[in-house]
């Protein structure tokens, strides 16, 4: 939303571990004409990138990001 609004370039990331304490960052340009997309179109690139992250190395995925999986156990305040 705010990409769009402000027509911001929109930059996914990705951190891969080389070694113990080695890691690389990989930027990826998922667009820099935001205001040509229809609404979520960007949010599902971003999510798209996000999974293919998560299925290439699933032991750096963030327990956080586990927090809402499960819909009947998200607290009714988030709902």
């Amino acid at each position: 939303m705010l990409s769009k609004k402000f027509d911001l370039v929109v930059i996914n990331y990705v951190t891969r571990k080389i070694k113990r304490g080695y890691y690389e960052t990989e930027f990826q340009l998922i667009t820099d004409t935001p205001t040509k997309f229809n609404n979520y179109e960007i949010t599902d690139q971003y999510i798209a990138l996000t999974e293919q992250n998560i299925m290439q190395q699933p032991e750096l995925y963030l327990w956080s990001h586990k927090r809402f999986k499960h819909r009947n156990k998200v607290p009714a305040k988030f709902q």
